[in-house]
């Protein structure tokens, strides 16, 4: 059930985030807290998808994203500092685009990559005003990338091991010798 879940919460965590920009648009004030309630449905969707792929890395890259996606809504609401939310963009959608291509590959969902891409040139372009725009293309695509999971994941662990060789393996705790 965890990959049902997984889909539910994040398409819908998608769906408020994307809400949220809208009603930011048409000049609702305070509509900060849609996002983030909205952030955290999908963190909750990533986890589940974590979990089913058995991969925690998934999850560690988006709940950094969620971090800094959390600092930009609420710092939206009381400053209009372009740089310094510009900033906070740049970083997390860094490492939102590192969970996504995990999902990529685990949910074998090309979507996800489109998501990731173009979240990524819209934060690049948010100081220039022209990523306003690119922004909510990214979360209507995540809205569907998040339906196109299949109810099955694959385990990436080996995968990801043969594609990033240099990744240290997980520690194993020495052996207990017996007492004599």
């Amino acid at each position: 059930m965890g990959v049902v879940e997984g889909k539910t919460f994040g398409w819908v965590g998608s769906l408020m985030i994307l809400l949220d920009l809208y009603l930011g648009y048409l000049g609702v004030k305070g509509v900060g807290l849609l996002a983030i309630l909205g952030l955290l449905f999908v963190l909750y969707g990533v986890r589940e998808i974590s979990r089913e792929a058995n991969y925690p890395r998934i999850f560690r890259n988006y709940f950094i994203f969620f971090i800094f996606a959390a600092l930009f809504f609420i710092l939206q609401t009381f400053t209009s500092n372009l740089v310094l939310l510009w900033i906070l963009l740049l970083i997390g959608a860094f490492f939102m685009r590192r969970s996504f291509k995990l999902i990529e590959m685990a949910s074998e969902v090309p979507m996800f990559r489109y998501v990731y891409l173009i979240f990524l040139i819209g934060a690049v372009l948010f100081i220039a005003i022209v990523g306003l725009l690119l922004l909510p293309v990214a979360l209507a695509l995540q809205v569907v990338a998040f339906c196109s999971i299949p109810e099955t994941l694959k385990q990436i662990q080996e995968e990801i091991q043969q594609i990033e060789p240099s990744l240290p393996e997980e520690p194993k705790l020495p052996e207990e010798q017996p007492l004599e």
